[in-house]
């Protein structure tokens, strides 16, 4: 049985950041705000890769036709930490499962810390990859 190995990218775009961050395959708009402190999961980053890595499943079609790629996922993190909005910024047109599997694993992510601006919640949006490889 072959053995595989998701790797993800520790490398999280928040859409709030400027526009120089965000990969070029998005087209944002300028008007695009910065935060006081942009939305984060809970335990910050690394645990979010935890999370991540313990949630996520390959789709054994991809395991069977080897397929390896990119899926991201561009979510609305609420004024109160729900995740909301979730959309395919950019797919694999050769494996529709994994756009799936990356879309169920970011709607069971627990609440966030919502964004803040002027010492307020405010809601954001947030860039997440997921790279499928297999090895």
């Amino acid at each position: 049985m072959k053995t595989f190995i998701i790797v993800f990218s520790l490398m999280v775009y928040s859409i709030g950041f400027s526009q120089d961050t965000i990969p070029t395959i998005l087209k944002v708009p300028a008007s695009i705000e910065t935060y006081e402190s942009n939305a984060e999961f809970p335990g910050g980053q690394k645990a979010m890769m935890k999370f991540l890595a313990s949630e996520i499943k390959y789709p054994q079609i991809a395991i069977k036709n080897n397929i390896s790629g990119r899926v991201y996922l561009k979510f609305k993190v609420e004024k109160d930490g729900t995740i909301s909005d979730i959309n395919i910024a950019r797919g694999m047109a050769n494996c529709p499962e994994c756009e799936q599997e990356a879309i169920r694993v970011v709607k069971s992510m627990p609440k966030w810390t919502p964004a803040v601006q002027n010492d307020q919640y405010v809601s954001s949006y947030f860039l997440l990859p997921f790279n499928f490889q297999l090895q």
